[in-house]
């Protein structure tokens, strides 16, 4: 796909990881590694990135209203 994003004047690569991805739920780990490696893998792209029109974008959004957030915190999304 960056070879497709290299055309373009300017692009975007958006990754969706977690806070769980900087604090890590111990009931959780598989989905906090791989959350944690997303995280990494975005900053490290965004590295490599810099000097080209491919912007890369992390969003760690706040809580979320699912069953693994039940009983955590109010004002979920």
């Amino acid at each position: 796909m960056i070879p497709h994003l290299l055309t373009k004047q300017s692009a975007a690569i958006i990754n969706i990881t977690s806070g769980l991805a900087l604090v890590p739920k111990q009931s959780a780990p598989i989905y906090c590694s791989s959350k944690s490696g997303l995280h990494i893998a975005s900053k490290a792209l965004g590295w490599q990135l810099e000097h080209t029109p491919i912007k890369v974008f992390e969003i760690i959004p706040p809580l979320v209203d699912t069953s693994m957030t039940q009983g955590r915190g109010k004002d979920k999304i």
